[in-house]
């Protein structure tokens, strides 16, 4: 599945799961993925994040708020939820419509957008973040 993701995609999920394994979450999902996008050093998706007012502490918070930690010990292979599944297919769908052969991180963020249920798109919605706004982000970050 990941044969047509950048590696800057690849490493958000690295990332999505080493959060998850954090906070003791035996699955992974949006939120996850959504702290993946967060903790990546640099770049359009972080940028334009961070321009919303979106940080990987005040995420991280939420996520506890709303999922709460886990008491387990995850394992090595976490299983993606079937709303993060369904966010990196359509992160696909949209590096296609875009014209791009590969996935990259501002597609994930753009998938994560469309997503109406699930934890990240809960934290979007409290922190009055739409897709609009995520697309402007996006092209405003890509400029600079």
């Amino acid at each position: 599945m990941f044969e047509r993701f950048r590696e800057p995609a690849r490493q958000a999920i690295v990332l999505a799961q080493d959060e998850a394994r954090r906070l003791g979450h035996p699955t992974l999902g949006t939120e996850h993925l959504l702290l993946g996008l967060l903790g990546l050093d640099a770049g359009i998706t972080t940028n334009a994040l961070a321009e919303m007012g979106c940080t990987s502490d005040d995420v991280r918070l939420r996520v506890v708020q709303i999922v709460g930690e886990g008491t387990g010990s995850p394992s090595d292979q976490l299983p993606f939820t079937y709303a993060a599944k369904e966010t990196l297919e359509q992160a696909g769908r949209e590096a296609t419509a875009s014209g791009h052969t590969t996935v990259g991180p501002e597609h994930i963020l753009l998938a994560l957008a469309a997503e109406e249920e699930g934890v990240a798109a809960e934290i979007f919605l409290e922190q009055g973040i739409d897709r609009d706004q995520i697309v402007d982000g996006l092209a405003r970050a890509q400029q600079s």
